[in-house]
């Protein structure tokens, strides 16, 4: 696992593909729960970052793959960290949490490691111990003991947001922003347009998110040769905004994803469309919609 945080988190994604493709191998189908194995780390500030931002990834893509996610690690360092960070919006929360901690107690206590009112609706597994000598069908074996409370699997529930710019109360613009029905490619009665200049004027679309977490952001315009060939996006992050530059000239009248971005729960300003473009031509806003991956 990288110690840069934004490597890790691809390689998270890597792994949920990994996982995935060997559980649908053996018969494992979506809706189930895979588990990724942190083996105990020492919890200082950079691993800490690197074990969060790789599970984040490991979450995004699972959801996305129609699975769950969960974590077994050390009570003394992946799970004081999940849990700690069970608040932090720059990551995202697991499903599930397995907790190591050979204490002898079958039961889904965290102890000092996670506090009782986190992954606490059905989200806990315990190993409580191991190395434990046990004979079965004639066969002597070491085997750890668990003891589970988890809700059967089903894959994460489906959401959509679309907002116009039409929307009542779901976009803002300044006064140099125009309206257009000039372009049969637009979403919607109209669309708003303006010209590039340097200074930021963002317009933004605004929507009501259910909760933290991996969303795919698509955007709509119309295209045109005269409108801007790098128009910028802003996706308003956990970790600040996002910047991702189209080409408006083409590809339009129909849904163009910028990516999967970690968005925070509730309502407010989600996506922008800046005037500070270093391209020629209009720059357009038209429509967004924010799917949960």
């Amino acid at each position: 696992m990288s110690a840069d945080p934004a490597t890790a988190r691809g390689q998270g994604r890597a792994a949920a593909d990994s996982a995935v493709a060997a559980a649908q191998a053996l018969g494992i189908g979506a809706g189930s729960t895979l588990y990724n194995d942190i083996e105990q780390y020492p919890s200082t500030a950079s691993c800490r970052a690197a074990v969060l931002s790789f599970l984040s990834g490991w979450v995004e893509r699972l959801h996305t793959r129609g699975y769950l996610a969960g974590m077994y690690s050390s009570g003394s360092s992946g799970i004081t960290d999940v849990c700690g960070a069970y608040h932090d919006t720059r990551y995202l929360r697991l499903d599930q949490i397995w907790i190591a901690w050979w204490n002898g107690v079958a039961d889904t206590d965290g102890g000092t490691y996670c506090a009782d009112d986190r992954y606490a609706d059905q989200q806990r597994l315990h190993q409580y111990a191991g190395d434990v000598t046990e004979t079965w069908g004639g066969v002597t074996m070491k085997i750890d003991r668990n003891f589970l409370d988890v809700r059967a699997g089903a894959p994460p529930a489906s959401w959509s947001v679309t907002v116009d710019n039409a929307t009542a109360g779901g976009f803002t613009a300044g006064a140099a922003w125009g309206t257009s029905a000039y372009s049969g490619q637009r979403h919607g009665a109209d669309y708003r347009f303006a010209a590039p200049v340097a200074v930021s004027d963002v317009a933004w679309f605004r929507a009501t998110l259910p909760a933290t977490g991996a969303y795919e952001v698509s955007v709509w315009y119309p295209a045109d040769p005269g409108y801007n060939d790098r128009t910028p996006y802003l996706v308003a992050t956990t970790t600040g905004n996002r910047p991702v530059a189209v080409d408006q000239r083409t590809g339009g009248g129909r849904w163009v994803s910028l990516g999967v971005f970690t968005l925070a729960g509730g309502t407010g300003d989600k996506v922008g469309v800046s005037r500070w473009s270093a391209g020629a031509g209009y720059v357009v806003a038209d429509a967004v919609r924010i799917t949960r991956a």
